[in-house]
């Protein structure tokens, strides 16, 4: 799981789009997360394209991961990591740096459903 989740993170976040994750999910993946801007989304590849789409008004963006976590249990992997870059929301872009956890619940080797708990409005 915790290979899994490391290999869906990177094209995910780095804006690949949902044909560089697909291998690493259920095609019915669901997603959720209380964050104001990705509210509306309820499914995975949804989200994985809105992360491709974010990277239009993204530059000098990096990521990192700050901790990788799994419970066999009950088949869960947290993912902690961290964006840092500039976003263009205006004629001057902003530096901006977060913190965020994806909780990423497995089915048969492959993830299910991902929790984001970040808390970004813009």
């Amino acid at each position: 799981m915790l290979e899994t989740a490391e290999k869906f993170f990177w094209p995910c976040d780095e804006g690949k789009g949902w044909e560089a994750c697909r291998q690493f999910c259920h095609e019915d993946a669901t997603f959720t997360t209380d964050a104001d801007t990705l509210k509306h989304l309820d499914k995975l590849d949804d989200y994985v394209e809105w992360m491709k789409e974010a990277h239009n008004m993204l530059s000098d963006v990096s990521f990192e991961i700050k901790g990788l976590a799994a419970d066999t249990t009950r088949n869960v992997v947290l993912l902690y990591a961290v964006i840092k870059g500039q976003i263009a929301l205006g004629n001057d872009p902003q530096p901006i740096q977060t913190d965020y956890v994806y909780s990423m619940s497995f089915e048969d080797g492959k993830i299910k459903h991902i929790t984001k708990i970040w808390y970004f409005n813009v």
